[in-house]
């Protein structure tokens, strides 16, 4: 009898110690620290917008909001309903324009506003004719300063600036009688944004009735181009005026005509944009002969006839027609 109570007491303590191994184990892990310098299993990231049928365009409001609680807009564009966001822009959001005056007439109010309206983002900078001579002036080398103040009419001074201030601080740049249809971070096709360094227009070409008059074909217009600061396009054309304002003049004092087209217009315009597409991609001018949508050559874009209203010449828009 005395056995058997001992068997059930060692019996009974040997339960008692294993219960009490395993609370103190138990315990134990409830309080033993986090290592915070252990690995993590990584999150699955999760894409913040979902492109569906269904979903409604993102408002412009809403980039707004981004900018001013300090994060990057993505600028997204609607695409058949659905919100896509679009790559980093290498097009700097900045309007340019230049006047002899800005004035409260209704068609010009509408046409600055447009680009406003349109482009609420951006910023745009305005020039009369002495801030453009003041800039030029400020910003540029002595080689530059002075064609650009021998050049005998505000006209040639305003095609030169056009391509300065695009060379210097890229953006847009628009005549005030453009106006605006369409947004400018809808120019450019989705998810093509960091691979375009200038956007141009066809003004006409061989297969329009107005080819037939210009002294380019294909013509590239000139009234609104956009582009990354610093450009090569830019370099060569600004060098290039600069080397034949001398003559120019000679040649326009001789002819009592200034030759606007070859100076510092579209025609030499063209011949520096082809040129550089030739080089570049080793395609010639046959290739933007008939667009009839946006086609990238190399780093430039090219919108056809209806992306910059060639045809019209006072509206600007990228849709196809």
């Amino acid at each position: 009898m005395a056995k058997q109570l001992c068997s059930a007491k060692n019996a009974f303590i040997l339960v008692i110690f294993v219960h009490a191994f395993f609370v103190l184990n138990f315990w134990g892990t409830l309080t033993t620290p986090i290592d915070v310098d252990k690995p993590k299993i990584p999150i699955p990231h999760r894409s913040s917008t979902v492109a569906t049928q269904d979903a409604p365009p993102v408002q412009i409001e809403v980039i707004k909001e981004q900018e001013e609680m300090g994060r990057p807009p993505t600028h997204p564009v609607s695409v058949t309903g659905a919100s896509v966001p679009k790559k980093q822009s290498l097009i700097p959001g900045l309007i340019h324009q230049t006047a002899r005056e800005f004035t409260q007439s209704t068609t010009q109010s509408k046409n600055l506003m447009s680009w406003q309206v349109n482009n609420p983002t951006y910023q745009i900078r305005r020039y009369v004719d002495e801030d453009v001579t003041k800039f030029v002036v400020a910003n540029m080398p002595q080689t530059i300063v002075q064609p650009f103040l021998a050049m005998p009419t505000a006209i040639l001074q305003a095609d030169f600036f056009r391509y300065i201030i695009l060379l210097q601080q890229g953006g847009v740049y628009s005549d005030i009688d453009t106006k605006c249809l369409k947004p400018i971070n809808q120019w450019v096709p989705v998810g093509m944004e960091d691979q375009v360094g200038m956007i141009v227009g066809i003004e006409s070409d061989s297969t329009t009735k107005e080819g037939v008059r210009n002294s380019r074909d294909p013509q590239i217009l000139q009234w609104t181009i956009a582009s990354r600061p610093g450009h090569p396009i830019l370099h060569t054309i600004v060098e290039r005026i600069a080397s034949i304002t001398p003559s120019q003049i000679k040649e326009g004092c001789t002819k009592k005509v200034w030759d606007v087209m070859e100076w510092t217009g579209p025609g030499l315009w063209t011949d520096t944009v082809l040129e550089y597409i030739k080089s570049t991609t080793g395609r010639s001018s046959d290739a933007l002969r008939g667009l009839t949508k946006p086609e990238l050559f190399g780093d430039v874009l090219v919108l056809p006839i209806a992306g910059f209203a060639g045809r019209i010449g006072t509206e600007v828009t990228t849709d196809e027609e």
